[in-house]
This record gives structure tokens, sequence and C-alpha cells, in this order.
């Protein structure tokens, strides 16, 4: 077959060519900006950073030379937006949330933070729409985690829609046994969600204690028995249905209804899974098992506070490189119930800007106070 200098064919059909290696929408995981919120700052440090977008991949022709590039940048042509990135170190692609296809992922770091109360979730619920709509959600296992509450009754306010819930744990392979409660970073740059296998969930340990979110007194010798997350997952989801069901009971003596109680009996799969973090060599790599701390509680991990009207569009910069670096505080492999050491002058209103404690009771990241 003899060959074709494209380089001697019309523009229009060259242009034709680069806009060809756009590809259809795939599902994406939208990271909601701040990282961090700050609820001591009031309702409106407790709203994330809107419109909600997600990064996607550049199309194969952006690489192929100056004019492919220059005819995908241009949006009148080729439909596709692009953002500064600093991590990225160029402008990369990004669209909007799209909550039938899309995951929305909300991190252990600002789930409590985002609804402490119930008429402050129906404030939420009611300022963000979307959320109506969103078919895939991700939330942290184990930090922050209280499937019960925050799934079981206060569910229908968010998020009506939903048909997957998905635990994402750090990495496909560690177990969560300890009392201690570990977190991790979300990933700063493109990422996906990959399903962790039966086999996979097999292997994992975790506690029902840390799953559920239960409080436990750490001087008291209570054994946490560990089990299959694949066990534990099944468990949450028997206990989801059981609160979906006296729910619905609650409704119709309440007389609300059918619409109600559909909402409330509907009940989510509910599914383990990990990030994976685009490379540059095109490859994508489980991060977050690297991005591991030690949670404290009333403490600010990382982010200053940036009032609502002075955050940057969203659209006009990646906001997610903001605080997407992460420093080590303290190696939760190596802790134990009994080394508190790590926690000397550690006070619920003591706040860093870039988190926790080290090891010898200083604050992490060269923070100062707040």
């Amino acid at each position: 077959m003899a060959s074709v200098d494209l380089g001697k064919s019309p523009i229009e059909v060259r242009h034709m060519i680069w806009l060809s290696s756009i590809t259809d929408d795939e599902p994406e995981v939208c990271l909601l900006w701040p990282v961090v919120l700050h609820e001591r700052h009031g309702l409106d440090a407790l709203k994330f950073t809107q419109p909600l977008l997600v990064d996607t991949g550049f199309p194969v022709a952006m690489h192929v030379c100056r004019e492919s590039r220059a005819v995908l940048r241009n949006e009148k042509l080729s439909g596709l937006r692009f953002r500064p990135s600093s991590a990225a170190g160029c402008p990369v692609p990004y669209r909007e949330f799209q909550p039938a296809l899309d995951t929305l992922y909300w991190g252990g770091e600002n789930l409590d933070a985002m609804a402490p109360t119930i008429n402050d979730m129906i404030i939420t619920a009611r300022e963000t729409p979307v959320l109506e709509l969103v078919e895939s959600l991700a939330i942290e296992l184990p930090w922050g985690m209280h499937p019960p509450d925050a799934l079981g009754y206060y569910r229908p306010l968010f998020f009506p829609a939903l048909h997957t819930l998905s635990l994402v744990l750090p990495d496909s392979t560690s177990s969560m046994t300890s009392r201690l409660r570990r977190g991790f970073r979300q990933p700063a740059r493109r990422c996906r969600l990959r399903r962790i296998s039966a086999e996979e969930g097999a292997r994992i340990k975790v506690c029902a204690d840390v799953l559920m979110g239960n409080e436990t007194d750490e001087s008291a010798e209570v054994p946490l028995v560990p089990e299959g997350l694949s066990m534990a997952l099944s468990c949450l989801k028997i206990e989801e249905e059981l609160i979906g069901e006296v729910l619905c009971i609650e409704l119709n003596l309440a007389g609300g209804d059918d619409t109600d109680t559909t909402v409330y009996a509907r009940e989510p799969e509910v599914i383990a899974q990990t990030f994976i973090e685009y490379q540059k060599d095109g490859s994508w790599k489980e991060i977050c098992a690297e991005r591991t701390f030690v949670e404290f509680g009333e403490m600010v991990r990382s982010g200053a506070y940036v009032p609502l009207a002075e955050r940057p569009d969203p659209r006009e910069v990646r906001v997610n490189d903001i605080d997407g670096a992460f420093d080590v505080v303290y190696d939760a492999g190596d802790a134990t119930a009994d080394s508190a050491d790590f926690v000397v002058g550690f006070s619920p209103s003591d706040y860093f800007l870039d988190g926790g404690y080290r090891a010898d009771g200083s604050p992490g990241g060269g923070g100062t106070a707040e």
C-alpha cells in the first residue's frame, strides 16, 4: 500500500484526521476541591468548588505534530477544553462532570465536614442539585466512613439516584486491622478507580469496627477480629438494607409518599476499589499506599483556608494541583495502639497547614499555626 504524505493533503482533510482522534467520553473520577474543608470557618467553608469537572485523556493526535495540537486546542474546531496545570507543566484537557457516567469521590478529609448536621446536609443538597443525579459515588475507607449514618439515613437527601457505592482503599493488598485511624491523600493527577477483585478482597483483612466506623476504647482489651474484605462488604450491605427497611416503615407511619419509600428501599451495589494514577509513560499505577497517614481528629492536614469568594475558577486553573502535594507525617504501618509518642503536645485546637505530627511530636510538613 502506498504511503500518504499528509503534508500535501488539503488542510480540510488533515483537520478531519486530527479531529477523528477525539474519542467518546469515558468514565472518569471527579475529585472534590478543596481536599480539606475547614469546618470552623462556617458553612461557606464547607462547600466544594463548582462547577464539578473531570480530567480527560489527550487525543492521540496531540502527539503527532504542531498543526494537530493547534487544531485540537482550538475549542471552536474540536470542542475540547484545556486548563493550565502546574503539575503537568502544560494545559490539560477537561470536561464537565457527568453524573450518569462519572464517579464522584468524597475523601475522608472532607466527608465528615461536608455535613456535620442534618440541616447542613439539606442546605448542601438544595444548593447542589447535581448530587441528585449522581449514580456512582466513591468514599474513602475507613477514615471518616460511617455508612449507617452518612448513607443509611441521609443518602436519599444527597444521592437519590445512586446505583453504585465504592469503598476506596489505599491499595489492593494492604489489610486494615489497626485501631489507629489510617487515612490516605487522594491522587493529585488524573486518576481512575480500579475494582478490587474477589480474590484480592479475600486476602485483604479488615475489622468490623474499622469498616463500620464504630468507636471503641483503645485502652480496653477488646479484640478486633479480622475478616475478609468481601465478607465485611456483605455484612455492610445487609446492615444498609435493614436500615432502609426501618426507614420505609417510619415513612409509611409518618404518611410519606411512595417516592420517598422507594428511594430509601433501593440500596446501591457496594463494591471495593482503589485509585490508579496516570503515569508519564502512559501506564496506570496504584499510588495512594504512598500517601497514607495516621489521623488525629480535629486537625487540618494540608491546604490553607481559601474563602469561597477567593477560590480560583476550576475552568481557568486545575485547582487539584494547589494542594496535591503530600508529606508523610507518620508511618501508619509501624504504628501500634501503644505508640502514642507521636501525639506529644497535640491539642484538638491546634491546626497546621501541611498537616499532622511527626514521630517527635512536631508539626508535619513544616507547617505553621494557622
